[in-house]
């Protein structure tokens, strides 16, 4: 499974230490220089005034449950320390326009896609109109193309464009999409034949019907109706 900026969002916090509930994952605290997760920040609370933070190097594993190597990992986000200023710097990715160096917009982010091993964000999730109309969803693209990360937008490298992948996501609602189709029509081929054979089945029944009782009207058997038809013809010529 791939991790990204929302997805991980409201994860429940524990401390393998001592199993204790630490808090709740809010966002992400993104280091612009590096284009790495630099901390977690906690949902407040309102015994903290200040926002809590813990540094990502704390970070243990990150699945369906957060796990942190120890309960105290806690820090308040401090002005003064390198976390703190970061997250007085309120970088916030999600629907930050992405402009290459030609001036081209190539759309705006709704998402990343990071490492949860060490922290590194590996491609953006771009969100415009074309890539909604081709591939129902969106673009990826590579950090590898990005010069500058900005409060007001994100620089990428010159010919980025062609350097957009289809995202799995996009590729995955599309398939699905397919399947259903094909699902759909495939019953309701299924459905429309077994209601024919059925209409079938109960034709050819009553014409068998129909026959038995034609000859069961008769006196006598199959061949004595027919030499009885022949006596008649017969009898009619003389």
């Amino acid at each position: 499974m791939k991790f990204t900026g929302k997805n991980v969002q409201g994860k429940i916090i524990i401390s393998l230490q001592n199993g204790q509930q630490i808090g709740k994952l809010k966002g992400l605290i993104i280091n612009p220089d590096n284009i790495t997760v630099a901390a977690l920040l906690l949902e407040s609370k309102a015994l903290f005034k200040d926002k809590m933070i813990i540094s990502y190097d704390k970070v243990h594993s990150i699945d369906e449950i957060i796990t942190v190597k120890y309960s105290n990992c806690l820090e308040r986000a401090s002005i003064k320390s390198p976390l703190g200023k970061l997250v007085k710097q309120k970088l916030n990715f999600f629907g930050t326009p992405i402009i290459t160096e030609e001036g081209s917009i190539l759309g705006s982010v709704e998402d990343f896609i990071f490492d949860v091993k060490t922290g590194q964000i590996n491609s953006l999730l771009v969100k415009g109109k074309i890539y909604e109309k081709i591939f129902r969803g969106s673009a990826e693209l590579p950090v590898s193309q990005v010069t500058t990360i900005g409060n007001d937008a994100i620089i990428a490298k010159a010919g980025s464009k062609e350097a957009l992948l289809l995202s799995e996501d996009g590729l995955s609602e599309k398939m699905d999409s397919l399947k259903g189709s094909s699902s759909k029509l495939w019953n309701t081929t299924k459905g429309s034949t077994i209601k024919w054979s059925k209409h079938l089945s109960t034709t050819l029944k009553n014409l068998t019907s129909q026959k038995e009782e034609n000859l069961q009207g008769n006196d006598c058997s199959p061949e004595e109706f027919t030499e009885n038809k022949q006596e008649t013809q017969d009898t009619k010529k003389s």
